[in-house]
Formats: structure tokens, sequence, C-alpha cells
């Protein structure tokens, strides 16, 4: 506006200038002060001219290289993509280059007027960018169990297991180690669902990540040629595959076996629109409505026990969490003292409290007698505890060894149940030396329900055989609603991406291409019901360069 104004005062000086020298001419003026009306109009002229030079934008001085920089930093922050530390510390060294104490918000403007001729150019690569996030995309859900198809081992798009890369190395970490395999997806026929420029129209994509459980997540992508073939093995040691949302290995083989690989499924991928309600209302007319909680063992009550193991699996998986719930001994023991003391408290007060009362005697001699039931077990447990965990280590070792003898998968008949129970017990029951101990520890199943549904989970995705011992609602469960990993988030490809924080703000300008939801079955524990997501740039898919895929992860 000042400019503006500026121009105008300059105008009007110059129009005032040719009024001044027409009357001069026409000797309108005395001839004394002639000099004198020209001096003071060329004074006057001074201060439009001083301010138009004053309001020149300083930054049409930068340099070539310092303009291409500028015109990248902006380029990037049109598309909401986070600038660099460095990018950001030059800037702020070139606004007080140019500006020298001026407010840098009014300097960001007039930087965007010094590269004003290449703003259109990146206004149409913000709409382009846009844009990357609408558009169709492909609902990865597991493929349902049927007679003669065995997902922990067949079809050609997967979650978990080994991948197969042909020829195509495997990538490492940073540490030079070979990097946790996520998924295989067949690419045939998807270029032409999806229509995105650039996508294999042949081949897969095989999907990786580093997880270490200190330090950066990063993601890789590996594109392989022609039809799947043989499963590869890795070129060294795999890490083991952490459970993030809870802590600790995730175990899908023996209980006490930290797990390499996250468990092979086969899986089915479902053309959807890109954008939500629309492909929510697809996703549900393909695949039926989705789940709102885990496997667990308490949604089939009467087919599953829940207070009791289910298998010879689930009591080597609770027996396992018992072996090392034993070596907190010294805080078990503190714990039962304490336990004695304030079970003899509450005897001593109640019992005064009986001998007053005329009113509820038989309810408080009931609780009494139970009071005093309790405080056997808790003396004799005190009195002698090495000799009594002695005899809880024996009883577990005993129990593993009969249950690793038989058939792991098998449900336990009840004369089996009856003959745990009273060796169960002292595991089970509150106040037991057994329950005692596992109360002391954590990141691990400290209850019986934990283990029946860690079993169930683990015989949903495993062979034909296994799968095959489930009740049928349990069949039927896995076959339905938890074929998907939620009812309001999915497994993906391209389209609008799930946004917990920001990364899909930030990731504006590049495809989605893969998005993974927590989820039990697959094993996948992204923190706090997190979300992994791989991004490719549109330029980078067109040219090929899977080395441009960059990974977020976002928790709640």
């Amino acid at each position: 506006m000042l400019k503006i104004l500026a121009l105008g005062a300059v105008l009007l000086w110059v129009l005032a200038g040719i009024g001044l020298y027409a009357m001069i001419k026409m000797d309108v003026l005395p001839l004394g002060t002639q000099g004198w009306y020209a001096l003071i109009w060329l004074a006057v002229g001074l201060v439009p001219v001083a301010v138009v030079l004053a309001a020149r934008n300083p930054f049409n001085r930068m340099t070539a290289e310092e303009r291409q920089r500028v015109v990248g930093i902006v380029r990037q922050l049109s598309v909401n993509k986070p600038v660099s530390p460095a990018d950001a510390s030059w800037m702020a060294t070139l606004i007080k280059k140019y500006g020298g104490e001026r407010k840098a918000s009014d300097m960001f403007q007039l930087l965007k007027r010094a590269i004003r001729t290449e703003l259109p150019a990146i206004q149409r690569e913000r709409q382009a960018a846009q844009g990357a996030h609408d558009g169709p995309s492909v609902v990865l859900a597991r493929r349902r169990r049927e007679a003669g198809f065995d997902p922990s081992r067949d079809g050609t798009s997967w979650f978990g297991g080994l991948p197969a890369l042909g020829a195509t190395p495997w990538p490492l970490d940073a540490e030079g180690r070979p990097m946790t395999p996520l998924a295989q997806i067949d690419l045939t026929g998807l270029a032409a669902q999806l229509q995105v420029p650039g996508l294999p129209e042949e081949g897969s994509l095989a999907f990786f990540a580093a997880l270490p459980e200190k330090g950066e997540w990063v993601g890789a992508v590996r594109h392989i040629a022609g039809p799947v073939g043989a499963t590869t093995q890795p070129p060294g040691a795999l890490r083991p595959v952490e459970n993030h949302s809870f802590g600790g290995p995730l175990r899908r083989g023996e209980p006490g076996e930290g797990q390499l690989l996250f468990p092979r499924m086969a899986l089915d991928l479902v053309p959807a629109p890109g954008k939500d309600p629309d492909r929510q209302a697809e996703v549900e007319r393909v695949l039926g409505p989705g789940r709102r909680t885990n496997l667990d063992a308490g949604l089939f009550k009467g087919t599953v026990p829940a207070d009791r193991p289910f298998n010879r699996d689930s009591l080597l998986r609770f027996l396992h969490s018992a072996k090392i719930a034993l070596g907190a001994g010294q805080k078990a023991e503190a714990a039962l003292r304490k336990m004695r003391d304030f079970t003899q408290a509450s005897e001593a007060s109640l019992a005064a409290k009986l001998e007053a009362a005329t009113e509820g005697r038989e309810e408080m001699a009931t609780r009494l007698q139970g009071l005093r039931a309790a405080l056997g077990p808790l003396e004799r447990s005190i009195a002698n505890f090495p000799a009594a965990v002695a005899a809880l280590v024996g009883e577990r070792d005993g129990m593993e060894t009969w249950a690793g003898a038989g058939d792991r998968w098998a449900p336990l008949t009840e004369a089996e149940q009856a003959t745990l129970a009273p060796l169960l017990a002292p595991w089970t029951a509150h106040g037991g030396l057994g329950h005692v101990h596992l109360d002391q520890c954590y990141g691990i199943h400290r209850r019986m329900a934990d283990c029946v549904s860690e079993t169930l989970r683990v015989m949903a995705v495993a062979e034909d055989r296994v799968f095959a011992v489930l009740p049928q609602p349990v069949q039927e469960a896995v076959n339905g609603a938890w074929r998907q990993p939620h009812d309001r988030g999915h497994h993906q490809m391209f389209g609008e991406p799930d946004s917990v924080q920001d990364a899909a703000s930030n990731y504006m300008g590049h495809y989605l291409l893969l998005q993974l939801q927590c989820d039990d079955l697959a094993g996948f524990h992204w923190g706090d019901a997190g979300v992994l997501q791989l991004w490719i740039g549109p330029a980078d898919l067109e040219a090929g360069r899977w080395d441009r895929v960059t990974m977020s992860f976002e928790g709640h």
C-alpha cells in the first residue's frame, strides 16, 4: 500500500512540474519567484522518490542460488512437508541478511513476492499433492479359512512370514542386520484398478521394517518382478519381534521363545473408494461388519474356558509365566507378610464388632470365619517359605512335563481338568502362593484367561490342522469380523490414510503405499492403538525409486 501511495505521489509531482513549467512559460508567476517555486517543487519530489526506493523489495537482490533454495523451501511448505533444521536456520539468516530487524512475517511475504513468477507452478504442485490421497484404495483383509487353502503357506499376497524375493537382495538396517518382513503384495491388476501413475503392472512389493526397542523405526520396500516364487531365507540373524503395545517379545511359537517373524497370513485384496464413509460402506458390503475388540476367551463363554486351560498350549503359556514369577521370591514373601498383617487386623476388628453387635451377626460371623480360614495358609506359607516355594516349583515342573508330552492343541478332557485343578489352585486362587508370585511381575501373562486368549490367536492363524481344532464359534469369528483389524480402521494401500496425529498432513504430497493397523491376530502391536504407514512421492513412484520410501509411526 505504501508503495502504491508513493507512486501516486510521484505521478502528482510530475503533473505539478508540468503545470509549473507551463505557468513559467506563460509568465503567470512573477519573475523573481519562479526559481523559488522550482526549488520547492524539487524538494517535495524527493520525498515520494525516497519512499519508492525504500519500498523496493530487498529480496530482489538475492543471488540465483539463494532464490533457487527459497523456491524449494516454499514448495515444501506449500504441501505441509516439514522443513529441515538446516533449511530453517538458513532461512532465518537470509531474512536477517536482507531484512535487518523487520518482522519475520513481513519478510516472508516479501520473499513470496520476490519469487512470484514461480508461485503459479507451486500452486499447481500443491493441488496435485492434495490429490495424492484421493482416488481408489485397496483394503487388505485376512483370507477366509477354507478347506484346501492354508493361509499359513498359500496365496500370492500375505502378511508376515518369509518374503519371496527371487534375486532381489534382502534389505538391511543401519547395523547391517536383516530387516523384519511385514507383507508381500501381488500387484497383478492393481495398477488398472488404482490408476496411480508409475505403479508396476506386474510382480509384487515386499515391505520391511527395522523396529528396534530404542531408536528410530524405518521401513523399506522392494519390487520383485515376475510371479511369486519360493520363499527367501534371511542373510543373517533377524531381530526378535516385539509386542510394542504391552512390552516383551511376541510369542507365537513355543511360549518361552521369542518370535522372529510375524505369523504368515494370506490376504484378500478388496477394491474400495479412497474416502470415508464410502470406503467403509464398500468394505462392510464385501467383508461384513468389523470387530471392536481383540479375540478374547471371554467372548466365547460356554465354549472356551477362561478360568482354566483350554488345551496344553494354553497351560504351557501359563506355566512359562509361572516359571518367571518364581524368580520374584523376596517380593512375594514381603507381599505375603503384608497380606497376613492386613488379614489379622481385619480379623481383630471384625471380632470386636461381632462381640458388640446386636444385628447382622450371622453375616459378620460368616465373614470372620472366612478371614480365619485364609490366615491358616498364609501363616503356613510364611513360616516355611523356602519349602513351600520348593513344593510349588516341583508341581509346576511336573505339569510342564505332562503338558509337553501330549497333543498340544486338543481341548483338555474333564478328567484332565480335574487332575490339574488342585495343582493350579495355588496359582489361580486369590492369596495363593503362586498367585502372589505372579502379582509381583509385569510383561507376562498373569491370569489363565490371558493365556487361553493368546492360544486362540495363535490357533487362528496356524496351519489348517491346528485351526480345525478350534470350537466352531471361534472359527466363525475368525472367518467373519476378525478378518479385519478393526471396524473403524483398515490395512490398506493408497487412498485416504487414517490420521492419528499429523503424518497424513505431513505426507500430503505422497501416496500411501501401505498402512498397517494394530492387529492382535497379525501380531501387529504399534504402541497405543497406533498405525504404521509407508509413503512414496509421485515422482519417485513413476521412476521406481523404492529407496525413497519413508515410514511413519503414530500412536494415540
